[in-house]
């Protein structure tokens, strides 16, 4: 394929980079991204080729931020990629994301349009699997891809290798010669550097009578100098307003404050820099001060040192501590678990315990491997020597028995289940941890363990046997056990009582998913939705009913008549819910965070995100909790209500015909506030009173002659 015809072609991008986040891997990616847009074509070559440049790259910090698993924009990006180029480093081959975008790309186009760079350690080390062994006649054989290798003993050397050797990656996608590619542009550069010289000549008498003009200016341009450097430091207080202020919205509250104080004069008798009033802003919603909204805000983020498959998290009793489990994709389809406990008043690590590794087959969105207890300090986990119970503010051991895979414990705490899917065994033990019952499931069908009901009597098992799906009942004290055959794989399985099963199930017979409540005992079944796109969550409320979402909206459905009781539209689709206590947390594509009451179906407040599409872990009447794509950062949200009798609430819209799209806070005088607003390209001020809040007036910032608030 020639370079016209390639870009005759639908492809939006000429390339996609996959790399890992941070560090010198994405430092080079950057490089590349930036090389390969700004390369213009000799002319020669260029009208060879029929065109100019090579077109657009798609590296994924620039182009989105993104969803669940490898999300469909990913993959959409990849189907519109000529050409895929592949940064290899040792942390490289751990990423699930990295592995599963080669994956994609090879499958649509080949191994004979990936590029490879080498940036760090030996390629045995770096280079996936994916990329150096193939199947050829029912046997893997060993290749090792041709790389640009650009490795280097600094980071700086090692980007500076980038632009050096940038043509064997240039050549390869123009489909040219390298040697030719190389001594083209050797000729262009001649040129270049030729017509350079001419205008030099020219410019040489110009520059000897211009220096003279240039020493009479000098003199002036040092007395405006100080004015420049105070007009320079006041726009770099305005970018560190905005970073903070984008550091709040990521929910790192400290970081946004120190960003802030950074950007105001250390003394304000003899400021050392311009005090920029959008700064004192960011500091004061970083710090809350004049914050008297109720509802869930920002408090804090926890980030873990690598992206992850899946993380969990679940808020202590007490509200001091938050347990997060960490997923981490590894060779051989397994996955390496970690659990971590930290003070949600100062962030600090209290424990990290390693969980036994877990065949990723076995793995589901419901999985789980450990548990914070009631009382707030005992947790129990599955680690290398089997189930584990510790006290995480001492570290003493208080018991501990098999193996395990999964865990799960009963709502009174009284019953703890364990799977050991390698040896096909189901344990059961008291709160003490002395082993009550074991069963024997066998490993030729695959179980994942779901909920114990509530009164403890009962496990649930999601069962696919050959021949036959649907789930598995157990007597929590005989293992007696009851098979329920549902014809179709059952996800997201829950107790609503002690009898109700809640669930997802996939009939891929007439290619439908259904939310069902089942009665384990009489068997009768309730269909709350049929639907012939992914459902992806449901959740129970205590009003009887249920919660799930399409698309933009969430629907709560009542699990008795199946009639929808209550919907709402989003202006992004939503990304994931989370209903406890009634309470109910809801996240879009955006970012956009959402939390509702859903006993009055009142939205207790929203949350602006930075653009980037978060999951909800957890959320009581107290707490939330979400994590990133990436599993790396856990971000935590505490409810804050305020019923000072002194603090007047009230609803802007009630008293303003015409609302603006956005309103700023200005200043106040007392008996008068001041608010700015934004409508479109239109910004200007409303004036209230501040004891009833009712509009005086107002004017645009045009006609009073500012351009801006910090006016």
């Amino acid at each position: 394929m020639n370079g016209k015809e390639w870009r005759n072609g639908m492809s939006k991008y000429a390339a996609f980079i996959s790399y890992r986040h941070g560090g010198i891997d994405e430092k080079v990616a950057i490089q590349i991204h930036k090389e390969i847009e700004r390369y213009r074509l000799p002319e020669k070559i260029a009208k060879a080729k029929g065109i100019k440049t090579l077109g657009k790259i798609f590296r994924d910090a620039e182009e989105l931020r993104a969803a669940s698993n490898l999300s469909e924009i990913i993959r959409e990006a990849i189907r519109e990629s000529e050409w895929l180029i592949v940064l290899c480093t040792r942390r490289y081959k751990d990423s699930v994301w990295c592995m599963e975008e080669i994956e994609y790309f090879i499958e649509l186009r080949g191994r004979d349009r990936v590029i490879v760079v080498l940036i760090e350690g030996e390629p045995n080390e770096s280079f996936p699997k994916i990329l150096t062994e193939i199947e050829q006649d029912g046997e893997i054989v060993h290749i090792e891809p041709l790389a640009v290798d650009v490795r280097a003993d600094s980071e700086k050397e090692i980007v500076k290798n980038v632009k050096n050797e940038k043509f064997r990656f240039l050549a390869r996608m123009l489909d040219l010669d390298y040697d030719d590619l190389r001594q083209r542009q050797r000729e262009r550069k001649k040129k270049q550097i030729m017509a350079m010289a001419s205008v030099i000549c020219v410019s040489v008498g110009i520059f000897v009578g211009t220096v003279m003009l240039k020493n009479i200016e000098l003199e002036k341009a040092y007395t405006a100098l100080d004015d420049s450097m105070q007009q320079t430091l006041r726009g770099q207080s305005y970018y560190l307003a905005e970073y903070a202020s984008e550091a709040y919205n990521d929910g790192d509250r400290t970081t946004a404050a120190l960003l802030a104080l950074e950007a105001l004069p250390q003394n304000l008798k003899e400021p050392e820099r311009p005090f920029v009033e959008s700064v004192m802003q960011s500091l004061t919603q970083a710090l809350g001060v004049y914050d008297y909204s109720s509802g869930f805000r920002t408090d804090k983020v926890y980030s873990l040192e690598e992206e992850a498959y899946d993380t969990k998290a679940q808020i202590s009793a007490d509200e001091q501590v938050i347990m997060i489990e960490k997923y981490v994709y590894t060779a051989g389809n397994m996955l390496q678990r970690k659990v971590y406990v930290y003070s949600l008043q100062d962030k600090s690590l209290l424990c990290q315990y390693n969980l036994s590794e877990m065949n990723r087959s076995y793995y589901t969105a419901s999985t789980k491997s450990a548990y914070l207890m009631k009382d707030s300090k005992t947790l129990l986990y599955l680690g290398s020597n089997g189930l584990t119970a510790v006290d995480i503010y001492t570290g003493e051991k208080l018991f501990q028995g098999n193996a395990g895979d999964e865990l799960i414990v009963s709502r009174q705490e009284d019953v703890i289940v364990t799977t050991d899917y390698t040896k096909g065994f189901l344990y059961f033990y008291d709160a003490a941890g002395e082993e009550t019952l074991n069963c024997n499931l066998g490993t030729e069908n695959k179980y994942t363990l779901c909920d114990v009901n509530a009164d403890s009597s009962s496990v649930v098992l999601s069962v696919i046997a050959e021949g036959a799906e649907g789930l598995m009942l157990l007597d929590t004290k005989t293992g007696e056990s009851t098979f329920v055959n549902q014809s179709g794989e059952c996800k997201n399985v829950f107790f609503i009582d002690n009898t109700q099963l809640c669930f997802i199930r996939e009939d891929t017979e007439e290619d439908l998913k259904h939310i069902v409540v089942c009665d384990a005992e009489s068997l009768a079944e309730n269909y709350l939705c049929d639907a012939n796109w992914e459902i992806r969550d449901v959740c129970a409320t205590k009003n009887n009913t249920c919660v799930y979402f399409h698309g933009k909206k969430i629907y709560e459905v009542d699990i008795v008549t199946g009639k929808i009781k209550w919907e709402h539209e989003f202006s992004t689709s939503v990304l994931s819910i989370e209903v406890t206590d009634n309470i109910c947390g809801i996240t879009c594509n955006d970012g956009q965070s959402y939390f509702y009451d859903m006993g009055t179906k009142e939205l207790i407040n929203s949350m602006e995100g930075n653009g980037e599409g978060f999951y909800m872990l957890a959320i009581n009447e107290d707490y939330a909790c979400m994590r990133d794509y990436w599993g790396q950062n856990i971000r935590v949200y505490k409810r804050q209500d305020y019923e000072n009798e002194d603090v007047v609430s009230k609803d802007i819209s009630d008293v303003v015909v015409d609302n603006p799209d956005k309103w700023y806070t200005c200043s106040s005088s007392g008996d008068k506030i001041m608010l700015g607003y934004q409508k479109g390209m239109e910004r200007g001020i409303q004036i209230f009173d501040s004891e009833n809040l009712s509009p005086l007036g107002g004017q645009t910032l045009e006609n009073l002659e500012y351009s801006n608030f910090d006016n």
